[in-house]
């Protein structure tokens, strides 16, 4: 073989070479071509369905619901009932957050004019020398309320004023329990293990069943006022509830005490309370309804040695 014949060989070789390689590439792209159109059209469709799904969300949304169930009279008047409901509901929140600061302002008002009326009772002279609130009952504690002689001395109080309780009704249904005995009664009166319950709580437990029974009475504290003077309340028929002791014994302090609205409350354990219902200045004698001995008549002046000594603690029901 020639030179030129070798040249023409190996030209043809070349072209069939290329030829081939060309051939296979072609083929080779057939299927990533069409793979890539297919991952296109499934795109294009995914998008499409999704297209598709966002009407349904929108007839989801509360604005596009009501505005394909109702005409737009409809919309109107339901929108300004949905007002008017709402400045309902915004008056009588409002009325709700007035009422507690009327109550407490009728309160307050009601409480200033028992005080100017006890303060205009005790300003005032005594006219009689001897006074007697004869509808004073004569309870005794035991023996369903041993330790309590708190409740049972509020409970003749009430009685005298024309109220018909029974012995427990005050225990059960009123008294302010808690830890604290100056503004609650310590304890359980129904047992031998109770404490007692000083003029603040006592107070609070007659108001709640004056305003429970809707009547025009008001229990007033009146600690620290002289015997002398709670005679005058007597005298206009306010019985007075006194902190004494059991069996009329001087008081056995524990070293306990408690102070609130700035007055001492020592505790003792003889602790008691009875009511004073009359007095006889000719005769130096106070008379009593002790719910551990029942009606007594004691000494004006030991009493009030006894009262003084306590710290002076009362409280009545003015008329």
């Amino acid at each position: 073989m020639n030179k030129r014949q070798s040249i023409i060989k190996t030209t043809y070789i070349i072209l069939i070479f290329a030829a081939l390689v060309m051939v296979t590439g072609f083929i080779y792209n057939i299927p990533r071509r069409f793979g890539n159109d297919s991952a296109v059209e499934t795109s294009s469709s995914s998008d499409t369905d999704s297209s598709q799904e966002k009407p349904v969300i929108k007839i989801n949304e509360p604005d596009a619901e009501l505005s394909n169930s109702s005409t737009p009279e409809e919309n109107s008047e339901e929108s300004l009932q949905k007002d008017e409901s709402a400045d309902d509901f915004e008056q009588e929140r409002n009325h709700q957050q007035e009422e507690p600061k009327e109550i407490d302002e009728l309160e307050e008002a009601r409480q200033k004019a028992a005080y100017e009326k006890f303060n205009d009772m005790i300003g005032k002279e005594l006219s009689q020398n001897a006074a007697e609130i004869a509808s004073a009952d004569e309870i005794l504690q035991y023996p369903e309320l041993p330790t309590g002689c708190e409740s049972v001395a509020l409970t003749i109080a009430l009685n005298s004023l024309g109220f018909q309780l029974d012995k427990t009704t005050i225990a059960e249904d009123y008294l302010i329990y808690g830890d604290d005995f100056t503004t609650s009664y310590l304890g359980d009166p129904f047992s031998d293990g109770g404490a007692g319950i000083y003029p603040p709580g006592l107070v609070q437990t007659a108001e709640n069943f004056l305003k429970d029974n809707s009547s025009d009475l008001t229990a007033i504290d009146t600690t620290g006022t002289e015997l002398s003077d709670l005679y005058k309340l007597i005298e206009n028929g306010c019985p007075v509830l006194i902190w004494t002791t059991m069996y009329l014994d001087y008081p056995y302090f524990t070293g306990q005490s408690n102070t609130y609205n700035g007055v001492y409350y020592p505790w003792y354990m003889n602790e008691h309370c009875i009511v004073l219902y009359g007095y006889n200045r000719d005769y130096n004698t106070v008379y009593l309804s002790d719910p551990l001995e029942g009606y007594n008549v004691c000494d004006a002046s030991y009493f009030e040695e006894i009262y003084d000594e306590i710290g002076q603690f009362s409280m009545t029901i003015i008329k």
